[in-house]
């Protein structure tokens, strides 16, 4: 069987998570029965995202496509057209991520193999806890029974985004006062959980350069195994890059980013997780290649699906080698 291939058609189906949440999905469909499916979910420009991914589909369909690298080329785009239109980068990234999985498939090989890396045996998941609170009472205490209802289902990490209402621009005189709810929900996951789990923390970018890593020392009580998103790394990466040298725990972001200029620009990166327009790039503040930490991988590198639809090749090329290896971990809302 050829390597090259040729886009046939695309289905699109949608998967209700929670009555908060629906995650969108792309089936791209080879000439010759073989199917891939790519995640496009783009929070409130998803419809877009559908509309673009099957317009683009029409501009391939009956191409030839030898490698996902050729997409970008082949509809004349540019990374930074990317960069400037998170439908747009969703799409695109949906379909290169469709590619590789169909030049897997008929290879017979696995998508990790594809990209250059190690196949695994087993894939571990972190459970997102905020999906599950979205709609309900957003208290420490209802936190921690969230955590330990995770953790009941057979989880060993366990992630939550705390900082409601919490925005730039604070002081640092007043954001520890500010993030204080937002500690203690963390605080109450930590003790719902035990020391045996490890607990995530995602900021939504809450936060600034000079008033982060006072909320990192707090959250450092609480054993954090990373510290998501402080600022927003599209719009500061030198921000978060100098977070990400001064507080103890590791450091991610960058989901929102696209192109491996981006994580090469970023990054130095040493653990990746793969969002749906670019990659979560996790450092260890300076440089450590090594992960003591349970539960979400302790291989050399580690890249973890988060939602499918990134441009995968990306984070294998920028990754200090390739190598995709490593252990994995992936979300799953609770």
């Amino acid at each position: 069987m050829s390597e090259r291939l040729k886009i046939d058609r695309v289905r699109f189906a949608e998967v209700k998570a929670s009555e908060a949440t629906t995650w969108t999905f792309v089936e791209v469909y080879d000439g010759e029965g073989t199917v891939a499916t790519a995640e496009i979910t783009c929070g409130g420009n998803t419809a877009e995202a559908v509309r673009l991914t099957s317009e683009l589909v029409g501009r391939l369909r009956g191409r030839e496509i030898a490698d996902e690298g050729d997409v970008e080329g082949m509809l004349g785009l540019a990374v930074s057209d990317m960069q400037a239109n998170m439908a747009l980068a969703t799409a695109v990234s949906g379909l290169r991520t469709a590619v590789s999985d169909l030049r897997a498939q008929r290879r017979g090989i696995t998508l990790t193999e594809e990209l250059g890396g190690t196949p695994q045996e087993s894939v571990l998941l972190y459970a997102n806890i905020n999906r599950h609170l979205l709609t309900r009472d957003r208290s420490p205490a209802s936190f921690g029974r969230a955590a330990e209802l995770a953790v009941s289902r057979g989880f060993g990490i366990v992630k939550c985004a705390p900082f409601d209402g919490v925005g730039p621009p604070s002081t640092r005189g007043e954001i520890l006062d500010v993030a204080r709810v937002g500690i203690e929900r963390v605080a109450a996951v930590r003790a719902a959980v035990g020391d045996d789990v490890t607990v995530l923390v995602d900021c939504h970018s809450r936060f600034e350069r000079h008033t982060a890593p006072l909320v990192a020392e707090q959250l450092a009580k609480s054993n954090i195994g990373w510290f998501e998103e402080p600022v927003e790394p599209t719009k500061d990466a030198e921000g978060l890059a100098a977070i990400a040298r001064e507080v103890s725990m590791i450091t991610a972001g960058g989901e929102s980013g696209y192109g491996r200029e981006f994580l090469q620009g970023n990054c130095g990166m040493r653990r990746a997780e793969c969002g749906y327009a670019g990659c979560e790039v996790l450092r260890r503040a300076g440089g450590g290649k090594g992960c003591g930490n349970r539960g979400y991988g302790c291989g050399r590198r580690c890249v973890a699906a988060q939602s499918v639809g990134a441009g995968v090749a990306d984070w294998g090329r920028a990754c200090d080698g390739g190598d995709a290896g490593g252990d994995t971990s992936g979300a799953c809302g609770v």
